[in-house]
């Protein structure tokens, strides 16, 4: 299939979809991008972009609240609102689509407009035509160029393309890419406080947790103070106030001059024991310090495939576990299609996975079947990953464990493997207890890994 014949197959989507209906929604979502929505079609949308490296045109059932309103919007709107959409037709065998319209006025008078989308690379353009003369157009071009677009001329088509590229893969990979990024920049600068306030909650946490190393490293150092209290009991009647050391067998333990000899015993004493529980109480919050850092980082490093619903999740998320404080984000409410988790078929077989502690716990404990199996990066922060299967082959158990990893942002390491009938549901959203598990180490994930998820539907 060349890019014509893929135009082809849109404009005929478009006509079984939106054919005779009424335009009645009409959304800039950036400089290039733009939203039709039509009185028939259920909740699809066309979507249109003359951006000038992969302009398109198709069809998705997504929802945008972002409106950029500029200029050309306000004259396309003001023409082409709640006008009636009588057909799509390609123009001059080209890769030219002309949407055709029919727009009454308050006086009932009857005016036919054609949208012309010329979705040529590095020279797209939209065009509102009455009557074949252009009324208003995204780009104006002047009577010395070779394709002039002025206000008030007859449109005349540009010179007919001859051949057209293949539209491969790679095409419309470009095309998904550049659509998901409109959605993204969008909620990017949306929620630029959380981002930021995120970005200096890992800032702060990484400064907490060169504090707690350090702590616990001079906790360590402090460990010796029992064997100077050791010796010091053993040779006390050598020692008096006023000694700045004791030398035994060549060991130096230097002593407090202004302690007694019993003084500097129980501050060594004192210290040790209080090094040890440092210890413990630092081995315990770094653990806790790193995993909340690795929360904060996979946000972060996953936030721009994030839709709105799932930026409330977040927020819930956030609000809950108090892990920052988020002013007036209290009562959220979250639809349902925003607690669905994902999955991508690999071997003719289902693998589930969440991007959020929600859509983590519904998979598990919704969604899972208790035959199925469960898989979580170790010791870690991650998704959960559901194989929906009772008993999945090594080829398979694998897959998921690579999918573990890389949902997770780690390149190698070990994954936890259990039954689903083997886990407990805590009081914290997202997180399991297991009663067994088995734990498999993935050195490397396979190149094309990426390729999946990016076909991942929504359970």
């Amino acid at each position: 299939m060349n890019i014509k014949e893929r135009l082809e197959q849109i404009k005929n989507e478009i006509n079984d979809i939106f054919k005779d209906s009424f335009l009645n929604k009409i959304q800039q979502l950036s400089s290039y991008d733009f939203l039709f929505g039509f009185s028939k079609g259920k909740n699809k949308n066309l979507i249109i972009s003359i951006n000038l490296v992969s302009p398109f045109v198709f069809i998705s059932d997504e929802k945008f609240l972002q409106n950029e309103n500029e200029v050309f919007f306000q004259k396309l709107k003001a023409k082409l609102f709640n006008a009636y959409f009588k057909e799509a037709v390609l123009l001059n065998d080209d890769n030219i689509l002309c949407l055709r319209f029919v727009k009454t006025t308050d006086a009932y008078d009857r005016i036919p407009y054609d949208l012309v989308i010329e979705l040529f690379k590095s020279n797209t353009n939209m065009i509102i035509l009455n009557n074949g003369k252009i009324e208003e157009a995204f780009k104006y071009r002047g009577l010395d160029t070779h394709h002039p677009i002025l206000n008030g001329m007859t449109f005349d088509l540009p010179e007919k393309t001859l051949v057209f590229k293949e539209y491969t893969s790679l095409e419309d990979q470009k095309i998904k890419d550049y659509y998901a990024r409109i959605n993204t920049k969008y909620l990017e600068e949306k929620y630029k406080d959380l981002i930021a306030l995120l970005k200096r909650k890992k800032k702060s946490l990484i400064k907490k947790y060169e504090n707690l190393k350090v702590e616990k490293e001079e906790a360590i150092s402090h460990q010796d103070f029992k064997n100077f209290g050791d010796y010091l009991k053993i040779n006390f009647s050598k020692v008096k106030k006023g000694d700045s050391e004791l030398n035994v067998d060549g060991l130096v333990i230097p002593l407090k001059t202004e302690y007694s000899p019993s003084q500097n015993l129980q501050y060594f004493y004192k210290i040790y024991k209080k090094s040890k529980l440092t210890i413990e109480a630092t081995e315990k919050y770094l653990i806790q310090t790193q995993n909340e850092i690795q929360y904060i980082e996979n946000i972060l490093l996953s936030i721009d495939s994030y839709s709105e619903d799932e930026y409330l999740i977040l927020i819930n998320e956030l609000t809950a576990n108090k892990l920052i404080k988020l002013p007036n984000k209290k009562g959220i409410k979250l639809s349902e299609s925003a607690k669905r988790p994902y999955f991508v078929i690999y071997n003719n077989v289902r693998f589930g996975y969440g991007k959020n502690n929600i859509q983590n716990d519904n998979l598990t404990f919704n969604y899972a079947s208790k035959s199925d199996w469960f898989l979580h990066i170790a010791k870690a922060h991650g998704p959960h990953i559901i194989i929906f299967k009772n008993n999945p082959i090594d080829e398979e158990i694998e897959f998921a464990c690579e999918l573990a990893l890389y949902l997770a942002k780690v390149s190698d390491g070990d994954v936890i493997f259990s039954e689903v009938k083997e886990l407990k549901k805590t009081s914290n959203v997202g997180q399991v207890k297991l009663n067994k598990y088995e734990t498999y180490h993935i050195a490397k994930i396979r190149e094309n890994i990426k390729e999946f998820i990016d076909k991942s539907s929504r359970l």
